[in-house]
């Protein structure tokens, strides 16, 4: 079976990414479509359609199955069409701290590629205790306004000290440089340095 891989679109121009299913998300998180409702709707159901669901459904299939084969796929992807910008998961999650140390020995045999991923998984699965130094990878804590948390969720919508954070536009404790939509353009988030703040999506 083939990693779906993207080489891009409308919003992030020319940047390559692969994503899993929306349940390798937390379950808790005020976005998820099934569990823990809050004040957003989850980005990945605004844009669902059936060719999108196989393709991440296939993608983590793979991954269960071989993550060898998995990551070599993506390996292989990057090495043979000159990727520059490479993000982990427009949808879905890291699901497992396995899967992060796939995430950072790609990262490592790729140190001219800028890697980013907006996780909301950091806390949760407690993957901060293996997140290593690697200019090239930039793991981004998602947050929400507090406003928008219910009081059922349990998830830490907290920022962990020494990360960098994707705060949502209105929340009262976000500061950062404001989401310009042009990610091959701009490239902040790809680079060491500040927070950002996104619009509502």
């Amino acid at each position: 079976m083939k990693v779906s891989i993207s080489r891009g679109n409308s919003k992030m121009g020319a940047v390559h990414s692969v994503s899993l299913p929306l349940s390798t998300c937390p379950p808790d998180v005020p976005c998820h479509p099934d569990h823990c409702k809050g004040g957003l709707v989850c980005y990945g159901k605004k844009a669902w359609f059936p060719s999108l669901h196989r393709a991440l459904a296939r993608n983590l299939k793979i991954w269960r199955s071989d993550p060898d084969d998995y990551f070599g796929q993506i390996g292989d992807h990057i090495a043979g069409h000159g990727v520059d910008l490479f993000r982990w998961h427009v949808y879905g999650d890291i699901p497992t701290a396995g899967y992060l140390r796939g995430m950072l020995d790609i990262a490592a045999a790729f140190p001219r590629v800028r890697f980013v991923c907006f996780s909301k998984n950091l806390v949760s699965l407690g993957f901060v205790v293996v997140i290593e130094d690697m200019e090239n990878l930039q793991l981004i804590q998602s947050l929400w306004p507090p406003e928008l948390v219910p009081p059922g969720c349990t998830w830490n919508n907290e920022p962990i000290p020494g990360l960098r954070h994707a705060w949502i536009e209105g929340d009262p404790r976000a500061s950062g440089r404001p989401c310009s939509g042009q990610c091959d353009a701009c490239a902040h988030c790809f680079r060491p340095g500040g927070d950002v703040v996104l619009q509502p999506h």
